[in-house]
């Protein structure tokens, strides 16, 4: 009986850590679910002040390369052009702000929907 006793009080002390972790992990994934969604509910919005950038009273926005589909990776070389490489396999270069032709590497038959193609 001294044997069946200690196997009993073995699986009850078990059986309660058990119960108790999975409490532990159920209030932890709870609180992992509701907290953050209510915290940043409006923090990522257009016009809130956490995304508002300041800016100089003098600052001026310039567009340095127009025409892109996708743009995805930028480099610049000591000599003042801008590489840009494109998701759907073109790498441009742009001396001055203006695309030079041809293209430098266009690699074809690259797919680039969703996460495909040249993802830098």
């Amino acid at each position: 009986m001294n044997r069946t006793h200690h196997l009993t009080a073995f699986l009850i002390q078990n059986w309660f850590r058990l119960i108790l972790i999975s409490l532990m992990a159920l209030t932890v994934g709870l609180f992992a679910i509701i907290v953050p969604k209510a915290a940043a509910a409006d923090r990522f919005a257009v016009g809130s002040a956490v995304n508002a950038a300041t800016l100089p009273s003098n600052f001026t926005r310039v567009t340095v390369a127009s025409g892109l589909s996708h743009p995805v990776q930028t480099r610049f070389t000591p000599s003042g052009d801008m590489y840009i490489a494109d998701q759907c396999g073109t790498i441009h270069r742009f001396h001055n702000s203006v695309k030079a032709t041809p293209d430098v590497i266009v690699i074809p038959n690259t797919q680039c929907d969703a996460e495909r193609g040249l993802l830098g």
